[in-house]
């Protein structure tokens, strides 16, 4: 069905794809503990 060049790609494409998804939970964790926060707290360290 595929040859081995399509297979080579599909796998970049879907290492790539868990790639990204892993950045995009690894950046939200933090966003959401940071929001949690009152702002005027956060300015007031500066």
């Amino acid at each position: 069905m595929f040859s081995a060049d399509g297979r080579l790609a599909m796998l970049a494409l879907a290492v790539t794809g868990a790639a990204l998804l892993l950045t995009v939970l690894a950046a939200l964790v933090p966003a959401i503990l940071i929001r949690r926060l009152p702002t005027a707290a956060l300015l007031a360290d500066q």
